[in-house]
């Protein structure tokens, strides 16, 4: 499990649940989550969550994503352009 994802488990504590993802930000935002946390929230599917299982799991498909997708931008970056 990656930090960020530990990070959102733990800022989680304490929420009411089942709570549905507006529910879970707004809890975030409550506790001061940075934008980090907020964004891999705001990444969540929209939907009710019956556990801090449940969340973890999302958030960490999330997490997964959002660093395949920036590996991609990087390695973009780095290729030569055609015709320079």
């Amino acid at each position: 499990m990656s930090s960020r994802v530990a990070e959102v488990q733990v800022l989680l504590e304490g929420v009411a649940l089942p709570a549905t993802k507006d529910e879970l930000l707004h809890h975030a935002r409550h506790e001061r989550a940075d934008g980090a946390s907020l964004a891999l929230l705001e990444a969540l599917p929209e939907r009710e969550y019956g556990s801090i299982d449940e969340v973890r799991r999302d958030t960490a498909a999330r997490a997964a994503d959002v660093a395949s997708d920036a590996a991609g931008r990087a390695q973009a970056r780095e290729r030569p352009s055609a015709g320079r």
